[in-house]
């Protein structure tokens, strides 16, 4: 299916996910899928969930204050949503250590 960057556009303006990161981790021997997205809709926002088998198992979000929502440009969402997405795998892998440490 081709779509030309104008049909693009228009679609990422409507509530939608307009840029992501995506990265699959091992946890204990299980695959996580971690997923970090920027939201754009009346109340913008950066969402990183987990899955595990499709399912969410834990969700981030951050919305931003009306302050930024005025002043916020693509490189600090970038910035932003990759702080969040590395948080969160940094997180899974310290309670992976702590599982093991336990175990």
């Amino acid at each position: 299916m081709s779509m030309n960057r104008k049909n693009m556009q228009i679609q990422s303006n409507v509530a939608s996910p307009a840029m992501g990161l995506n990265d699959n981790l091992n946890f204990c021997g299980k695959e996580l899928h971690v997923q970090t997205e920027h939201v754009q809709s009346s109340a913008p926002h950066i969402r990183t969930h987990v899955f595990f088998q499709g399912r969410v198992v834990h969700t981030t979000r951050y919305e931003y204050s009306n302050d930024e929502q005025d002043s916020i440009n693509l490189v600090e969402i970038r910035k932003l949503m990759h702080r969040q997405h590395m948080a969160v795998i940094e997180k899974i892998s310290k309670q992976q250590a702590k599982y093991q440490e336990q175990t």
